[in-house]
């Protein structure tokens, strides 16, 4: 009986039957400190859309193995992991009781907000963790709804909170939308064809950066570059149809920091190649000035920003030259910007070199 999974799945249930709240929670338990987020939206129904978005809370999801039913149930937390709420405030603690049969009893949640947690770190001095008392939830559609409506409204509070929570809701719907994932999704007739097959499994994208390497995870290799400030330009290169824009658009390490898709294309206007900065005055007039305030972070422990730029093979031949040299212009000014770029060989241009540079 894997425990862990159990908790995640019955927190997941419990939030899958609102209209308002859509739980993304990672059973497996190999994330950092959290284990994925709820996220709120103004409206009831299925259309999650971005304008529909409120925010995205973070969530952690523990199973404990207790069939006594009580209002309160005291469970240790990790000092280590106080400190790491910090900087994502409110978060949400549940603990999901369960009997040896593994039915689900309770579950059970404590709200981190910053000053809770710092009463709780003054308190504990150097003490490794704090055992505190979870309040039981109520599972009601509307209580969820209400509690979950209330977190959203103090996130918001915060603008560059709110700027993080928009950008990953805004990767999420780019990924679901995008063309290169609508030709992966089997309609009927094509399952019929499929008869044999019990179990569909994805891999994870694999590659390499020489001749001389072994082939490895390709966000594996990403995830490297993070631990150096001067990895700012990644080129991932190969011919048509080989998944790299599905690659690009699914991360299996967990990001550093808000990524921002761009389809390179749109960077060429009437004519007229865009710096970044102009794109996103057009593109994303709300946002732009805290996505420009995020990419001139310094670069602590990673990057501030990732942009995911798309298609540079689609760049009208002419104007790729230029448009290059505007993005190495660009990522000079914003210190703590990173570019993770995908296209195809281009003939008269090593983007691999002129990019990347490394």
């Amino acid at each position: 009986m894997n425990i862990e999974q159990l908790a995640a799945s019955a927190v997941t249930r419990a939030f899958g039957r609102t209209g308002r709240l859509e739980p993304k929670i990672n059973a497996d338990d190999k994330l950092p400190v959290w284990d994925g987020y709820i996220y709120v939206y103004r409206n009831e129904g299925s259309t999650h859309s971005n304008e529909n978005f409120l925010a995205r809370i973070p969530v952690q999801v523990k199973g404990k193995a207790d069939a006594v039913l009580r209002e309160t149930l005291n469970y240790p937390v990790e000092i280590s992991s106080l400190r790491a709420y910090q900087t994502e405030v409110p978060t949400v603690f549940f603990v999901v009781t369960l009997n040896q049969q593994g039915d689900v009893q309770q579950i059970y949640y404590y709200i981190f907000r910053a000053d809770k947690i710092e009463a709780i770190l003054r308190m504990k001095g150097t003490q490794k963790t704090a055992t505190l008392g979870f309040a039981r939830l109520n599972t009601g559609k509307s209580d969820l709804e209400e509690l979950f409506l209330q977190l959203a409204e103090e996130r918001r509070a915060k603008p560059e909170v709110r700027l993080k929570d928009y950008l990953a809701q805004l990767l999420y719907d780019t990924r679901k939308t995008h063309p290169s994932f609508k030709l992966m999704q089997l309609d009927e007739v094509d399952k019929r064809l499929f008869t044999q097959i019990e179990k569909v499994e994805a891999f994870e994208a694999k590659g390499k950066r020489d001749e001389d390497e072994k082939v490895g995870s390709v966000w594996g290799l990403i995830a490297e570059s993070w631990k150096e400030p001067g990895n700012r330009s990644i080129v991932i290169e190969g011919g048509g149809g080989i998944g790299k824009t599905v690659t690009l658009l699914s991360p299996s390490a967990p990001l550093p920091a808000p990524a921002l898709y761009l389809h390179l294309y749109e960077l060429v206007e009437d004519g007229k190649a865009l710096t970044l900065s102009e794109y996103l005055q057009k593109k994303l007039p709300e946002w732009a000035e805290g996505i420009l305030r995020l990419a001139s972070q310094p670069w602590e422990h990673g990057p501030s920003l990732i942009l995911l730029l798309d298609g540079f093979n689609e760049i009208p031949g002419e104007k790729r030259r230029e448009v290059l040299k505007k993005l190495n212009e660009w990522r000079t000014a914003h210190p703590g910007a990173q570019y993770i770029a995908v296209s195809r060989p281009l003939d008269g241009l090593n983007l691999v070199k002129e990019l990347a540079g490394n």
